[in-house]
């Protein structure tokens, strides 16, 4: 009905029980596993061959990393590493967001809602891609990709690209910016550079409006006003 405790030929503890409280496993008599009220207390890290689960009932902080690190080093780091050769269209890993079935509740069955995506999109340069994906529906097409984020340009200088709405899991931004579909914009846009419009669609009635640069902001005048501006006068 006491402490229960094994030794190593050294002396050194191996296990320590006592009685209605913790439980120690050592090594090289120094603690490493210990049990608690609360659940268990690792010191030292930890490896894993197989999946991990975690089950909790907890609303805050069910994952915490604490670093105490006070460098200018990066600390708490979350690594995904995939100890194998790479080829184009690998994915390298997936962060999950899942659910139960809103338009279905009865079903049990966990429904993916959001995830990130790691790609590998060319190997042969070390060209990867990030891709935020979302859900809206139940059927099979209601899990899209949502947008695709990338490096463009040429090695060892390319410059961060986004593409909204791909067409494919690994289609890649051709522009720093780059939507594949329709973009609407409330407020103001500011242009710094060239505009090419590469497609201009043909009004089907007589608008009578042109545009014009206004100190570099484009603006629009109509047909009299152009006339007026330039010192014309309409054709008779």
């Amino acid at each position: 009905g006491g402490d229960i405790a094994l030794k190593t030929s050294t002396g050194d503890y191996a296990f320590y029980g006592a009685a209605n409280g913790n439980t120690n496993l050592y090594y090289n008599g120094l603690q490493k596993i210990r049990t608690a009220s609360t659940g268990v207390v690792v010191t030292g890290g930890g490896s894993f061959s197989g999946n991990v689960e975690i089950a909790t009932t907890g609303v805050t902080d069910n994952l915490l990393l604490t670093s105490t690190d006070t460098s200018a080093s990066s600390a708490p780091d979350v690594v995904m590493y995939r100890n194998a050769a790479i080829a184009d269209d690998d994915t390298l890993g997936v962060v999950e967001y899942k659910g139960r079935n809103g338009m279905v509740p009865s079903s049990t069955t966990p429904l993916l809602y959001n995830a990130i995506y790691s790609r590998i999109a060319d190997a042969s340069n070390n060209q990867s891609i990030l891709t935020l994906s979302a859900n809206k529906g139940n059927g099979s097409g209601a899990f899209t990709h949502a947008v695709n984020i990338s490096a463009i340009g040429t090695n060892n200088s390319a410059t961060g690209a986004l593409l909204i709405n791909p067409s494919s899991d690994f289609q890649l931004p051709q522009y720093n910016l780059d939507v594949d579909g329709t973009a609407y914009v409330s407020g103001t846009i500011l242009i710094g550079g060239t505009t090419t419009l590469s497609t201009i669609a043909n009004a089907t009635i007589d608008t009578d409006k042109f545009l014009v640069s206004d100190s570099g902001v484009v603006k629009y005048r109509t047909g009299a006003q152009v006339l007026s501006d330039i010192g014309g006068a309409p054709a008779t």
